[in-house]
């Protein structure tokens, strides 16, 4: 079952590019760290684009977030 943070209120379904501010309240985080985690390719849970004037859009794969949140995704190397 799906979270219901991450049902998008105007249509009653679930988001398929979650926006930034709904996935840090997900994850429990700040906004900022969203952003910038996203602009800088160290959170792994979606892309940032900066477009010509300095605007950013986001893609935050519904799957791949809650991937991320359930650590399902995570391998752990044994040595």
């Amino acid at each position: 079952m799906i979270d219901k943070i991450l049902i998008n209120p105007r249509t009653g379904e679930p988001y398929k590019n979650v926006p930034p501010k709904v996935a840090a309240k997900y994850l429990d985080i700040t906004p900022e760290f969203v952003y910038k985690g996203l602009r800088e390719q160290r959170l792994p849970i979606g892309t940032a684009c900066l477009f010509t004037g300095g605007k950013w859009s986001y893609n935050i794969p519904l799957e791949r977030l809650i991937d991320y949140a359930t650590k399902c995704n995570v391998i752990i190397a044994k040595g």
